[in-house]
């Protein structure tokens, strides 16, 4: 597999692009491609044409990954379904300090079961 997009330069010359670099593609009326950092190629084919390159790039790599073993599919064999992730009804991290207080929150050793434990073992270092 094609780890790049082949195009060509006004000159004639050949320019291999990694597509996943790309920003911007524009028609001015010369297709300026501009990367993630900064960097401006000017190459001959259209912006159209572009754009197609890198949806099939994309499409190549998205059937590679699936050729993988077990990539896509449940133990069941069923395919994985494609949801939309609402950013707004997010799940909480938790954080250091939230951990903290929920072990905290009952005392320091609130579980008899643990509170053994750690006798026993402080027992065992002893003798």
């Amino acid at each position: 597999m094609d780890a790049m997009i082949l195009m060509r330069r006004l000159n004639g010359t050949e320019l291999g692009v990694n597509a996943d670099l790309i920003e911007r593609v524009e028609s001015t009326p010369d297709t300026v491609l501009t990367l993630i950092d900064g960097t401006k190629y000017i190459v001959a084919e259209p912006a159209e044409e572009v754009i197609a390159l890198i949806v099939d790039f994309r499409a190549r790599i998205l059937a590679a990954a699936e050729g993988f073993s077990g990539a896509g599919e449940y133990p069941a064999g069923r395919t994985i379904p494609l949801r939309l992730v609402d950013n707004d009804v997010a799940t909480p991290v938790p954080t250091v300090e939230s951990i903290g207080s929920a072990n905290h929150r009952d005392g320091p050793h609130s579980d008899a079961a643990s509170s053994d434990a750690v006798s026993s073992d402080a027992d065992s270092v002893r003798n």
